[in-house]
């Protein structure tokens, strides 16, 4: 009897450990427009895209701060901001890429070249500055020189993804691994050469962030960290209903349309 206590006293704290997690309402915020995309700077900056790709960068207190609008508007496909010293833009019905500093001031549109690059569904900034882009004509990643224009790496990606069912909303490079989100099966792990590595077998994901060394993003009604050394998982049900969150060191932002709701945990 004395064993199985222990053991129950075990796996009491243990499954609290994977699914527990406290959170304590701080703060709420309204936005200026409804949220279409996200990122965040290391100074919890938030930045944000609404459908005519207007970007709004606010503080850790939901406070607007600047406001950039485009000259021609388009739904911004990616914006990447983690740097800190500029934010990249990826708009997909151009095929064009811009570069916004900490204040907004902004580089000319750069375009796709077709000839080399086909038709890119996404991409992003590496962290050499040049670009990783996924490729959807000879549906392949690829690694494009922004300095000479040429293509450095190119992987196929015909035996990790069925051609006729993926949906490729999302990528990042992080910790020397690129990650790519493909709603439909998982996000896919590579390294920073573009040779495939893993699978995480999250379907249904579409955006994700980090934390130190956890991947983290909303699947469903949880909210699931998972750190990518230790293959621990971590799985917390959302304190509020949300489809979007950022988290810090003790502080975490759930946002939802024009809604900014901030806890700590």
């Amino acid at each position: 009897m004395r064993i199985n206590y222990f053991i129950a006293l075990f796996l009491f704290f243990s499954l609290h450990a994977v699914h527990g997690q406290t959170w304590k309402f701080l703060d709420s915020a309204v936005l200026k427009a409804p949220v279409d995309r996200i990122s965040a700077d290391h100074y919890k900056n938030m930045f944000i895209t609404d459908e005519h790709g207007n970007v709004y960068k606010y503080d850790s207190l939901g406070k607007l701060l600047i406001t950039y609008s485009p000259p021609k508007q388009s739904r911004v496909s990616l914006i990447d901001a983690w740097r800190g010293i500029n934010i990249f833009l990826f708009y997909e019905n151009f095929q064009e890429y811009l570069v916004l500093d900490r204040f907004f001031g902004q580089t000319e549109p750069l375009a796709m070249d077709r000839d080399r690059v086909g038709f890119a569904r996404i991409a992003t900034f590496a962290l050499d500055n040049n670009l990783w882009i996924f490729d959807d004509i000879d549906f392949s990643l690829k690694k494009f020189n922004t300095q000479f224009e040429k293509i450095d790496l190119e992987t196929p990606l015909d035996l990790i993804l069925d051609a006729s069912e993926y949906e490729i909303t999302f990528l990042r490079e992080y910790q020397n691994q690129l990650f790519i989100a493909d709603r439909n099966s998982g996000i896919l792990v590579f390294d920073n050469l573009g040779n495939y590595k893993t699978k995480l077998p999250f379907p249904g994901v579409s955006w994700f962030a980090f934390l130190n060394d956890e991947i983290y993003f909303v699947q469903g009604e949880e909210l699931i960290r998972y750190n990518l050394y230790t293959f621990k998982e971590q799985r917390s049900p959302l304190p509020v209903k949300t489809r979007l969150v950022l988290l810090y060191e003790h502080k975490a932002f759930f946002i939802n349309q024009k809604v900014v709701k901030i806890y700590t945990y």
